[in-house]
């Protein structure tokens, strides 16, 4: 659209610390501060934002409630979140901005991260949280919306859904939750390629791509 050459452009995912965000972390910090050990935990971290779409997230979480699966909320992070108060209390924890070397004990707790945003949503993405939890092990549920599907294979390394339907959002948590086996199948695998976004892998492809796009340069002159 701006004229460069396609094979002149490259995109790169938001690198992340893998060092901090990984499968050995446990779940400490978040069992401390009252998150059961036998729920399925949904998460959300950061600030909340208009686009994050956070009321759908208690909507499909309070659908699961009904549904009578044993699920939690947990929510770490900076915000309003009045939304919440449509939950009964002893179904989410609460929990407020954190050093980020803190963080990490709280996302391991997580068994899936939704993303709730909605279909007209700005589409730059590349979330941080995305890749953040995945590193830990957790389960991506991602809309079929900008370039979140890249980031998350369907049934590989996550679950896409169509941006807006909350009731396929539902039904494929409620899978999730019945189906451990799917569960340890798609975590596992999130974690694998969570793995290839840390800072040092970005940094080593955008070298490695300049450095060859230098080359070339130098061969025409």
């Amino acid at each position: 659209e701006r004229g460069a050459a396609r094979e002149r452009v490259i995109v790169c995912p938001n690198g992340i610390d893998t060092e901090r965000f990984n499968v050995s972390v446990k779940p400490d910090d978040a069992h401390a501060a009252g998150v059961p050990e036998d729920a399925f935990v949904i998460g959300f971290h950061g600030r909340e934002r208009p686009w994050h779409g956070f009321g759908h997230l208690v909507e499909v979480v309070g659908g699961l409630i009904r549904r009578d699966l044993p699920v939690h909320l947990l929510v770490v992070g900076e915000g309003a979140f009045e939304a919440l108060g449509s939950l009964p209390d002893e179904r989410y924890t609460r929990v407020g901005w954190q050093p980020h070397e803190k963080v990490p004990g709280f996302v391991a707790a997580f068994d899936a991260l939704p993303l709730t945003y909605a279909p007209d949503a700005p589409c730059y993405f590349s979330p941080l949280k995305l890749a953040e939890a995945m590193a830990c092990g957790v389960v991506p549920l991602v809309p079929q919306l900008g370039d979140l599907p890249d980031q998350v294979d369907h049934d590989g390394t996550g679950l896409v859904y169509p941006a807006g339907d909350w009731a396929c959002l539902e039904s494929q948590l409620a899978g999730l939750v019945r189906d451990r086996a799917m569960r340890d199948r798609l975590g596992e695998s999130a974690a694998r390629r969570a793995a290839e976004l840390g800072w040092d892998r970005i940094a080593q492809r955008v070298l490695d791509t300049t450095g060859a796009g230098v080359r070339m340069a130098a061969g025409r002159g």
